[in-house]
C-alpha cells in the first residue's frame, strides 16, 4: 500500500471513529435528557394535582354541601347524585379526577394505593406497601423515584389534614354528622389523627415511547454525522492532496535512500568482518613473529654466552702461550749455558 493511500486510511479511519463515539454521545445524551424531561413531567402533574387538592379544600364547598345533605337527608340515606356532588368536593377525590383526566393522551398512569382503603382497588400490592412504609418511616420524606420494567415510578405521600377537612370523613366518629360514628358517605370513621400517612400518590410513565424517539434521533445524528464525516473526508483529500503527492514523493525518495543506506550497510558490515578476520590473521602473524623473535633473543643470548666463553679461553691461552714463550726463553738461555 502506498504511502498516499496509506494517509487517506487514516483520515478515513479517524472520521470514522470520531463520527461513531460522537454519534453515541449524542445518542446517550438525547436519551438522558428525555428520560430527565418525562422524569420532570411526572413530578409536574404530581405537583398540579396537589395544588388541586389545595384549591379545591380552600373552597370551603364541602363543610356547606355536608351541612345541607345532613338537612335534607337525616337519616342518612344519601342518593348516589348527592355523594357524587359530595365526593367532587372532597380534595382527595376531586385531586384522583383531575390526576386520571388525560392520563392516556399525555401517556401516564395514575395510581393512589393505601393499606387501608376504603376503595379495594386502591390495596397497596407488596412493592406499593414497600413504598408505604419508607414514607412512613420519614416524614420528611416527600418524594420516590424508582426505575424497573421500562417504567417511570414517582411517588408522592398523602397525609391526613385537618386543614383540608380529611379528619370530617376520617376523624373522630363522635363528630359524625348523624352521630352513627359514620362520614357523610356512610363510611365508618376511622379515628385517625391529623399527619397520619393514608396513601400514596403514584404517576408512572412508560419509557417506550422515549426509547423509539431516542433512537429515531439517534438515526437522525448518525445520518448527519455520516453526511458530515463523508463531507470531510472529502475536503481533506481535496486539501492535502498536492501536499499529500510532494510528501509521498519525499516518502518515495526516503525509502530509495534507505535501500541504498541499507546496502551501503551492508557492504560495510562486509568489510568489517573482512578488516575483522584480516585482523585476526595479522594478531596470529604477530603472535608468531613474537615467538621468533623470543627464539632469536635466545640464541642471542646463548651467542653472548659462547663468545665470552671463547673470550676467557682465549685469554687462558694466551696467558699460558705466554708462559710457554718464558719458558723456551729459558731454555734457550739454558742451552746457550750449555754451549
Amino acid at each position: 500500500m502506498s504511502f498516499k493511500a496509506k494517509f487517506l486510511l487514516v483520515i478515513a479511519v479517524t472520521v470514522v471513529v470520531g463520527t461513531i463515539i460522537s454519534t453515541l454521545i449524542a445518542a446517550s445524551s438525547v436519551r438522558s435528557a428525555r428520560e430527565e424531561a418525562l422524569l420532570e413531567k411526572s413530578r409536574a402533574i404530581l405537583s398540579r394535582i396537589e395544588e388541586v387538592r389545595t384549591f379545591v379544600a380552600s373552597q370551603g364547598g364541602f363543610k356547606d354541601l355536608v351541612g345541607k345533605a345532613v338537612e335534607k337527608y337525616p337519616d342518612g340515606n344519601l342518593p348516589k347524585s348527592a355523594k357524587e356532588e359530595i365526593l367532587m368536593h372532597v380534595p382527595v377525590y376531586a385531586t384522583m379526577v383531575v390526576a386520571r383526566r388525560g392520563a392516556e393522551k399525555d401517556n401516564y398512569q395514575f395510581r393512589v394505593f393505601s393499606d387501608e382503603p376504603r376503595n379495594k382497588d386502591n390495596q397497596a400490592t407488596a412493592s406499593e406497601q414497600q413504598i408505604l412504609e419508607r414514607f412512613g418511616a420519614d416524614p420528611k420524606l416527600k418524594e420516590l423515584v424508582e426505575k424497573k420494567d421500562n417504567k417511570f415510578y414517582v411517588y408522592r405521600p398523602v397525609r391526613l389534614s385537618e386543614k383540608y377537612g380529611c379528619l370530617a370523613c376520617h376523624g373522630n366518629p363522635a363528630t359524625s354528622p348523624f352521630h352513627n360514628g359514620n362520614d357523610i358517605l356512610g363510611y365508618k370513621m376511622e379515628n385517625w389523627k391529623d399527619g397520619k400517612l393514608h396513601a400514596a400518590f403514584a404517576i408512572i410513565s412508560d419509557m417506550t415511547p422515549v426509547q423509539q424517539a431516542s433512537a429515531k434521533a439517534s438515526w437522525t445524528i448518525a445520518g448527519f454525522s455520516g453526511l458530515v464525516g463523508l463531507l470531510s473526508i472529502l475536503i481533506a483529500f481535496l486539501l492535502v492532496r498536492k501536499p499529500l503527492n510532494r510528501l509521498s514523493q519525499v516518502a518515495n525518495h526516503l525509502t530509495q535512500a534507505s535501500g541504498e543506506i541499507q546496502g551501503t550497510g551492508q557492504e560495510i558490515a562486509s568489510s568489517a568482518q573482512n578488516l575483522s578476520a584480516a585482523s585476526v590473521e595479522a594478531a596470529a602473524s604477530i603472535q608468531e613473529t613474537t615467538a621468533s623473535v623470543e627464539e632469536i633473543s635466545s640464541m642471542i643470548k646463548l651467542n653472548a654466552e659462547h663468545a665470552q666463553s671463547a673470550k676467557d679461553l682465549s685469554e687462558k691461552s694466551e696467558k699460558e702461550a705466554r708462559q710457554g714463550a718464558d719458558e723456551v726463553q729459558k731454555l734457550i738461555l739454558a742451552m746457550d749455558e750449555i754451549s
